[in-house]
């Protein structure tokens, strides 16, 4: 599977809010689209998931229409520094044909986010931070912090 990642710059250097729409912007691009719609409406619950900085090390996962897309904020020094960021438009609009969006979310907060989320549609999920990110087929994968390296095999002639 491929996947493409994009590092927004956030709090302190722009408000949650703005960096939510940021994001919808590179995933949702057209104006009139059904997608668009429900990313703007869910704004303020990802806001507060923004404002946690839970995207910082866990991303907001998209998948559907060509490669998975993996988004993270940037907070503190290097959301002004932006060193890191990766704010480029995409060559594909992951909203497309059964998309599906995948957000980290508290354990505690999930039973609200959830609910609140599902007022708006039925394409975003939340799961733990830094926990298994949903599949296209409905199984898990691996969150990339949790693959392991074979030294051994690595450091054979």
């Amino acid at each position: 599977m491929t996947v493409v990642a994009r590092r927004v710059r956030a709090v302190p250097y722009r408000s949650a809010s703005e960096a939510w729409r940021l994001i919808v912007d590179l995933v949702a691009p057209q104006s009139t689209s059904e997608a668009r719609r429900e990313l703007l409406g869910i704004g303020g619950i990802v806001s507060t998931l923004i404002m946690d900085e839970l995207l910082r090390d866990s991303p907001c996962v998209f998948w559907g229409a060509g490669p998975r897309l993996r988004v993270y904020c940037l907070h503190g020094d290097d959301a002004i520094t932006g060193e890191s960021m990766n704010e480029e438009p995409l060559q594909f609009c992951p909203t497309e044909n059964g998309w599906q969006a995948s957000l980290p979310c508290d354990p505690e907060d999930q039973a609200w986010v959830t609910t609140a989320l599902k007022k708006h549609g039925t394409h975003v999920s939340v799961r733990d931070p830094g926990g298994p990110i949903p599949a296209e087929d409905g199984s898990e994968e691996k969150n990339e912090s949790s693959f392991t390296i074979d030294r051994e095999a690595f450091l054979r002639p």
